[in-house]
């Protein structure tokens, strides 16, 4: 068996555009010719066998959060329930195939994709080929196990393997699994240089007091760069946002919204004031001057708009057409992108704080114990942007993203499970505008954020932060939060919810400029 080891993640990207999926950074791949391929050609028999010790292997360890993903140009099982099968029509490099009597199948390949690094495995014997597999994943549930509780209780993660359950990643990591042992435990794996960071960061706010992120039982390093740490688990099974909207659905927030999200995120107040300093952050300058600016030349943001077909123009030409939302006439999204981004070059933050960097509303849950919040997911690196302070920016962002959950994305994402997002807008291209006609449901929502969260700023800031523009940043800061979604074509999905959040990106884009011209 040969094995070769690349670096270049243009390769995981071609899989990606052969399948037409999004691989995950933690995956296996397995190619072969096709089930029942053996009955005519003997020498390529076997597949039905390998398919059945991947679904075993895909089961056993799928807690991981190793994705398992066969490929042939045969027939591939039809009622898999751990493995995803992808049929091709036809051989197609960078796989490999072999000829047998003068036709063209897949061989037998297995690729290891761990972040960027991919490893392929040639093997033509059936049973070799799942015991390498089962090797590798071996190997990676070693480094995992019998991580350590304060040097006093032993997790063996091995025993709870098979009811652990992976999450959703965030963005700074390559998974999240949750196991059940006692007490409940989470496993965040991701880049060194990143998770490293993430535990001093949740060490120092724990230093000043604060009881704001997961606990941290145990940490340590993986190979290829990769670390991991073990933290307390929480309840994601009822939701804060049912604490501040009297109904999701309608989109109707309760009366003392406010009172109530003061006191949800109190220990920020508390965090803001005690790590406040002098220091314009580049990360803070990123998002009100470049983000969205860099999001709209990004591949998947181009993709997604070109699959949901969002109109018959280019999306470079629909970007500089006039928005007209609900009668008021926002100007061309462009033009107010360059105008935020020009307003802030010249006008950014001076003061930073530890922050959490990604405050909305799914981001908080319920403590196990304790009657306490929990905030997951601090996001502390973005896009690769060189950080000068890590852990701190402007906590004006903070609110921003608070504010794009509250006002719209909540909501729309309530109507993304549901199916019910052709209810929330109409829009209407015409030559030279688009028209956007929001729901009533959705309108009133951003109607009472956008009156009520300036109140809420002004309960949870240090009284620095309420000096110079905030308010413009503020707005820019949500503009920018929620065009970000525009990229993840999994969490958004219909036309609907992208022209949606389009428009209130643009909204927000508007009040910036507004608040500024306002002084």
């Amino acid at each position: 068996m040969d094995a070769s080891t690349s670096n270049d993640i243009s390769l995981k990207e071609s899989f990606e555009r052969i399948l037409e999926c999004q691989i995950s950074d933690a995956a296996i791949i397995f190619t072969f010719p096709g089930i029942s391929i053996g009955k005519k050609y003997c020498e390529l028999s076997g597949c039905t066998f390998e398919s059945e010790g991947y679904e075993r292997l895909a089961n056993k360890f799928m807690g991981l959060g190793i994705d398992v993903i066969g490929v042939s140009t045969g027939e591939v099982p039809k009622k898999a329930q751990y493995v995803n099968y992808y049929q091709l029509s036809e051989p197609q490099a960078p796989f490999r195939s072999v000829l047998v009597e003068g036709r063209e199948f897949l061989a037998r390949d297995t690729y290891f994709i761990i972040g960027d690094n991919i490893s392929v495995v040639e093997v033509d014997d059936v049973e070799k080929h799942l015991l390498v597999a089962e090797k590798w994943v071996g190997r990676q549930l070693q480094k995992l196990l019998r991580l350590t509780i304060e040097d006093t209780k032993i997790i063996d993660l091995e025993k709870n393997i098979e009811l652990s359950e992976r999450l959703k990643s965030g963005a700074d990591s390559l998974a999240i699994l949750k196991f059940e042992t006692d007490p409940k435990s989470v496993l965040k794996i991701g880049v060194s240089r990143i998770i490293d960071l993430e535990i001093d960061f949740i060490s120092n706010v724990s230093g000043i007091g604060v009881k704001a992120f997961p606990a941290i039982y145990s940490s340590g390093k993986l190979s290829d760069g990769n670390s991991w740490y073990l933290m307390e688990g929480a309840n994601p099974h009822k939701g804060v946002e049912y604490e501040l909207f009297r109904s999701l659905e309608h989109g109707i927030l309760t009366d003392d919204w406010r009172n109530k999200l003061c006191d949800i995120i109190s220990p920020f107040k508390t965090i803001y004031k005690d790590s406040i300093v002098k220091h314009s952050c580049r990360i803070a300058q990123y998002h009100y001057v470049d983000r969205v600016k860099s999001i709209i030349k990004r591949k998947d943001f181009i993709d997604i708009y070109d699959k949901l077909y969002i109109s018959h123009l280019p999306c470079d030409e629909f970007l500089n057409q006039e928005i007209i939302l609900n009668d008021s006439n926002l100007g061309k999204f462009y033009g107010a992108v360059n105008h935020v981004s020009a307003i802030h070059e010249k006008n950014n933050s001076t003061y930073s704080c530890m922050v959490h960097g990604d405050l909305h509303l799914k981001n908080i849950l319920y403590a196990n114990k304790g009657g306490r919040y929990v905030f997951i997911d601090p996001r502390l690196q973005w896009d690769d942007q060189p950080i000068d302070k890590f852990g701190y920016s402007d906590p004006v962002y903070d609110m921003a993203t608070m504010l794009h959950s509250i006002s719209s994305m909540s909501f729309i994402l309530e109507r993304i499970n549901t199916r019910k997002t052709k209810e929330i807008v109409k829009y209407e291209v015409q030559k030279g505008f688009i028209k956007v006609e929001l729901s009533d449901d959705l309108f009133n929502n951003l109607t009472t954020a956008d009156g009520g969260i300036v109140d809420v700023c002004k309960n949870i800031f240090p009284r620095e932060i309420l000096e110079g523009h905030w308010e413009s940043r503020l707005y820019a800061g949500a503009s920018n939060a929620l065009f970000g979604w525009l990229k993840y074509i999994n969490a958004i999905r219909t036309k609907e919810a992208w022209i949606s959040i389009y428009a209130i990106s643009a909204h927000y884009a508007s009040k910036s400029i507004k608040c500024m011209a306002d002084g």
